[in-house]
């Protein structure tokens, strides 16, 4: 009896403190992987942007439907977003500001100008286009053409907010193109922007140049353009893992298939943006 609480004293001597350590150190360890683990989440959280990509889909614009309007419809080509700011004419061209991008139209004055269809077309990107189909009686000019476009875009009126800012809200028309859908080239949620990319609405399209008969990628927010161009691939199966990495080197990078690539331009197809936006 007294050899067996001997024993149990000695095991509680050294069982005891010997836990209480390893306890002790344990829980920092935990604690630190633990830390690791979130701070390499943050700096991934840091280190890209959200992008959220728009795939097939179609035009929208907020034009309210108004009594006698002189123009009837419009269609864009290209790569057409944003909110319309202004519209006016000096002399016999009118400009119609949509986003960062400025839509223009001269006129000839010595031309009778009769044509139901009028084009405005960007001073970025000849490619970005806004076509008008009017129903004025006689000719068009310079200072009819920007009338209707006020009156069309709610004469770019200026809401007061009520708020302690007294701040200024536009009301106008917000535009957006079509979007169609690049998955079969651009591998889904590829698309990535680098931490302190400008938040923004971008397109990017697959063309091939037919003086190079290289292949183009093309990437826009209506202001700048950037391209980059490569030898373009057509002996690629579909069973072949073969990508492209691109970087447009402002913080916008993506991987494309190359077998998708050659297969799309096979096709012939139109200039056609997909559009993604970049989060905040």
């Amino acid at each position: 009896m007294l050899s067996t609480l001997r024993l149990l004293r000695v095991l509680k001597t050294i069982f005891i403190p010997t836990f209480i350590r390893s306890t002790f150190i344990v829980l920092p360890v935990i604690s630190a992987a633990f830390c690791a683990s979130l701070e390499e989440e943050v700096r991934w959280q840091q280190a890209y942007s959200v992008v959220m990509r728009f795939g097939d889909c179609p035009a929208t614009n907020n034009r309210p439907t108004r009594r006698h309007a002189f123009i009837q419809s419009f269609k864009t080509t290209g790569f057409v977003v944003g909110m319309c700011k202004a519209a006016s004419h000096e002399r016999n061209t009118v400009n119609l500001t949509v986003g960062d991008q400025i839509f223009s139209k001269t006129f000839d004055p010595f031309r009778l100008n009769d044509e139901k269809e009028i084009t405005l077309i960007s001073t970025a990107d000849s490619s970005n286009t806004i076509t008008i189909v009017h129903n004025f009686y006689s000719s068009v000019n310079a200072f009819k053409l920007t009338d209707a476009l006020r009156d069309n875009f709610g004469r770019l009126e200026f809401l007061l907010e009520n708020d302690d800012n007294c701040r200024y809200i536009y009301i106008g028309d917000i535009l957006r193109s079509a979007s169609t859908d690049l998955s079969s080239i651009i591998l889904p949620a590829s698309i990535s922007a680098a931490f302190g990319t400008v938040p923004n609405l971008y397109g990017i399209c697959v063309t091939c140049d037919s003086e190079t008969n290289k292949v183009v990628y093309t990437l826009t927010d209506g202001k700048t353009v950037l391209s980059q161009m490569f030898d373009r691939k057509r002996e690629v199966a579909a069973d072949d893992d073969v990508k492209r990495s691109i970087d447009f080197g402002n913080g916008i990078s993506l991987i494309a298939s190359i077998y998708g690539e050659s297969a799309y331009l096979l096709s012939k197809p139109p200039l056609a943006y997909e559009l993604f936006e970049i989060l905040p």
